[in-house]
């Protein structure tokens, strides 16, 4: 009797459901803004596809561009229930590739699990701002007063370089804001870098014809975006070999635009359980007919991608960063 109890308890120990958790999804912006909505979306849809009845949590922790975000993901977030996500585009990663010493966390040590945008399929835009005379690109190759704002505060700004180097613009680049939105709509700066599936998330009326915020420029692609058709690519200006290849090392960065990753110490296990709940959402119906209904692409990164993407970035040779400062 004592052996069949024995059996008993080992066979309910096997099947019982894993025990429920609460993760938090800590991303490194403000609410509101699309990487927001974008976790907040991603957080409903793969909770229904972990095993028991674990929960996520969507934290907002802006500032330095994600840097600050990085930094305590890496270095003191629970690593067992604490799911990152900063925004590529802030050049979070490229500060720690480039040895700021304000970035103090090793990218290739980041347990990476998926983004749920392959940046290939979209764009990153230059939108302008009308209030302020700024109609199209050709007027910032002149002599002008024209600023455009970053939320980036790291050493490193790649889209600096792109905009004031790479297209010659005489425009001012200032970086630092803490809501490049509210400053662009506040008339505080003419113009700003932002991802367009973030505008089709949030600010849709960008895309219309005749908005007072308008795409001027796109970059991140070597082609024409089939929803920009009438505004330029950057590499249509660049005939310069070097600034070809700096241009593929920032499309490459750009792929990564939903990121999401656990601390260096999250467990194995932890670890498999949310890529593959990832990998079941990405075919999941609902939430493929919420993005659609969103107008966003249902393109997927998976975590091995993920990480080659990353080992490519850290592995780019060194004088394709040429003049950074």
């Amino acid at each position: 009797m004592l052996k069949l109890f024995s059996i008993l308890f080992v066979l309910l120990l096997t099947i019982a459901p894993v025990e429920s958790k609460t993760y938090n999804i800590v991303i490194g912006s403000v609410a509101g803004g699309g990487p927001d909505t974008s976790a907040r979306m991603m957080a409903r849809h793969i909770s229904k596809h972990m095993d028991g009845e674990s929960k996520f949590v969507v934290q907002n922790m802006p500032g330095a561009g994600g840097l600050i975000v990085a930094n305590w993901l890496y270095n003191v977030a629970d690593p067992e229930t604490t799911i990152g996500s900063f925004t590529v585009l802030n050049n979070t990663l490229l500060n720690a590739i480039l040895g700021n010493e304000n970035a103090k966390f090793d990218p290739m040590k980041f347990r990476w699990l998926f983004s749920t945008a392959d940046g290939a399929d979209g764009a990153i835009v230059l939108w302008a701002n009308r209030t302020r005379g700024l109609e199209n690109v050709q007027q910032l190759l002149k002599p002008n007063d024209f600023v455009i704002g970053s939320q980036s505060t790291g050493e490193f700004s790649i889209q600096n370089v792109l905009v004031t180097d790479v297209l010659a613009s005489k425009a001012r680049f200032v970086t630092g804001y803490k809501n490049i939105l509210t400053a662009i709509q506040n008339n505080e700066v003419d113009a700003y870098i932002g991802n367009l599936q973030s505008a089709k998330t949030t600010h849709r009326d960008y895309l219309v014809k005749g908005n007072v915020i308008h795409p001027i420029l796109q970059m991140g692609r070597n082609t024409r975006h089939p929803d920009l058709l009438h505004v330029p690519v950057l590499s249509e200006f660049v005939t310069n070999e070097k600034d070809l290849e700096l241009l593929k090392f920032f499309n490459l960065q750009t792929r990564m635009s939903r990121v999401y990753m656990m601390p260096p110490k999250a467990s194995d296990e932890v670890v498999k359980r949310i890529i593959a709940a990832g990998e079941k959402m990405r075919k999941d119906p609902e939430y493929l007919a919420e993005l659609e209904k969103m107008g966003l692409e249902s393109s997927f990164i998976n975590s091995q991608e993920l990480s080659e993407i990353v080992r490519q970035l850290v592995n780019t040779p060194k004088p394709i960063y040429r003049d950074w400062e």
